[in-house]
């Protein structure tokens, strides 16, 4: 166990550069529970969420507690990769967002090989954002409680390669 701090950075690349984006940045303890596993876990229970957005409408940085926690583990020529990241508000659970990614990746000749990923992710200030651009004119303009807590998903497959 030590005491750690914790930077994180997430935004699209291509798409709506930094529209939104998240930055993360706290302090608190970093675990590792199981020696010789690959099993890491940081909770800042001292943390600021910034967000950076053209619609400051819906989007509010916030303070809050941030949770990692990193799983990863080979076996043979398997590589498993299990990263959840969460982010609890401590002003409204509105602000709070996840994100939990999976992959699996086989190596099939040097460093050369096949993956798959699935990614979940939950954050109602962008389920709020997106409401609020496909409103019809005449239509209520939707709120938190009135919005879809429906969670966001994706999934990738395809060639990669192991440096």
């Amino acid at each position: 166990m030590a005491i750690s701090v914790l930077g994180e950075y997430r935004s699209t690349i291509l798409n709506n550069f930094n529209d939104p984006g998240y930055l993360d940045l706290g302090t608190g303890i970093t675990w590792t529970p199981i020696d010789g596993e690959n099993l890491i876990i940081v909770v800042n229970p001292l943390n600021y969420n910034f967000v950076f957005a053209n619609d400051d409408v819906v989007y509010e940085s916030s303070a809050g507690a941030k949770i990692l926690v990193d799983y990863t583990k080979t076996i043979g020529n398997l590589n498993i990769k299990s990263n959840l990241s969460a982010f609890q508000s401590y002003k409204s659970s509105n602000l709070s967002n996840w994100t939990w990614i999976n992959s699996l990746g086989y190596t099939v000749w040097k460093g050369i090989g096949i993956g798959f990923e699935f990614g979940l992710r939950g954050n109602q200030q962008e389920a709020l954002a997106n409401a609020l651009d496909n409103v019809a004119t005449g239509d209520p303009l939707p709120t938190f409680d009135s919005i879809s807590k429906d969670i966001q998903s994706y999934w990738l497959i395809g060639v990669n390669y192991k440096f």
